[in-house]
């Protein structure tokens, strides 16, 4: 279906591996940008543990919260690409390396300890994503994986964590307005403080607050993900995966309405025109567009990144496989969950995927005419 987005990101990619173009593909997961065109075009993606693969070859900073990873049309290929991507690169490689583990005794989906996350208040889910959940543990059940527990997350007292699901949230989205603006100037940071009026919303107050905050400010927050990182460590201690939605809904119609004009355009207009409409940026300027999904279900833009800033902003892997197609909107639109494991764990979240896909069928299945 044309009419409908292939994620972003790294959509193309997705897009590309979908058709038959490629056959595997790189990316990189900020706030889902392997996992959800993944997800979108009812293929494979993995979104690496923080640092298991470099961004370049010399002396550079520590990249926070972004990370790389393979797209691909199956679980092997995924295996292989994380077997093959994982290394240390630059002064840290004369001390350090990486050999990501590898369970022997977890290749079969009964010998798993599975969580399932159905949905949650703060960012609910559509039914579309909901039955495929759903419909997912009765196959586990029936496939003789019996350690299966219903309504599990890490961001719960039990694990030590306090504030719940919005607390964590709240921190992913403090930290990664730092990381998206690292090139901005004090002169840029102090213009964007002095557009905040009475009439500001809370919510974008916020995001200019998180923007311009001092270092003080992110390490606070920090030590709050630390909290969030010791939260999941004891989750998984419990269980060896985290089942849970990736998106809200399935691929939803492209939506570009009051988002400016495109960078590609802009060598077909005059300095009057450039001057009157900005430039897009492509996550931010969306106004007050929203996600449709089944049932009416509707979820505001940015909310939607919930389900993937939750689970990466702590660098917890995570793999998401191709899990039907809608059944509740009738779209026929591939449905994607993710699975989260422990941090370096990249190999056992894959590895139950490769269950899945070999003992449950949970494989992709291409387009028509690809």
């Amino acid at each position: 279906d044309l009419s409908r987005t292939p994620g972003g990101s790294s959509g193309g990619s997705a897009a590309a591996l979908c058709a038959g173009l490629t056959a595997l593909e790189l990316g990189g997961d900020i706030g889902g940008s392997i996992r959800v065109p993944a997800a979108c075009c009812g293929i494979f993606g993995h979104k690496s543990t923080l640092s298991a693969i470099p961004f370049s070859y010399g002396p550079t900073r520590s990249h926070d919260i972004v990370v790389k990873g393979p797209l691909s049309r199956s679980s092997e290929d995924l295996e292989l690409a994380m077997k093959l991507l994982a290394h240390i690169e630059g002064p840290a490689k004369r001390a350090l390396t990486i050999k990501l583990p590898c369970n022997e005794k977890k290749k079969h989906l009964k010998d798993f300890r599975v969580a399932i996350w159905y949905d949650d208040a703060v960012c609910p889910v559509d039914s579309d994503i909901l039955t495929a959940l759903k419909k997912l543990v009765i196959n586990l059940n029936v496939l003789g994986c019996t350690h299966v527990v219903e309504g599990a997350k890490p961001f719960d007292e039990k694990y030590g964590w306090k504030g719940g699901s919005a607390k964590a949230f709240r921190i992913y989205k403090c930290l990664l307005a730092t990381e998206e603006n690292l090139t901005m100037t004090p002169e840029e940071a102090q213009a964007l403080l002095d557009t905040i009026t009475t009439n500001t919303t809370y919510e974008k107050r916020k995001q200019i607050e998180w923007i311009t905050q001092s270092a003080q400010s992110w390490h606070r927050a920090n030590i709050e993900r630390q909290n969030m990182r010791m939260a999941y460590e004891r989750f998984f201690e419990e269980f060896d995966v985290l089942v849970c939605p990736i998106c809200v809904s399935v691929a939803w119609p492209k939506d570009e309405s009051g988002s400016g004009s495109h960078e590609w355009e802009e060598q077909k207009r005059s300095q009057k025109q450039r001057d009157e409409c900005d430039v897009v940026q492509h996550f931010w300027q969306v106004g007050n567009r929203s996600i449709p999904g089944a049932d009416g279900h509707k979820t505001p833009y940015h909310d939607q990144v919930f389900w993937s800033g939750v689970t990466n902003i702590c660098g917890n892997p995570s793999t998401v496989f191709p899990a039907g197609r809608a059944a509740k909107s009738k779209t026929n639109m591939p449905v994607g969950l993710q699975v989260v494991g422990s941090e370096w764990n990249d190999l056992t979240t894959i590895a139950f995927v490769k269950a899945l896909e070999k003992e449950g069928g949970y494989s992709f299945v291409p387009p028509k005419g690809y």
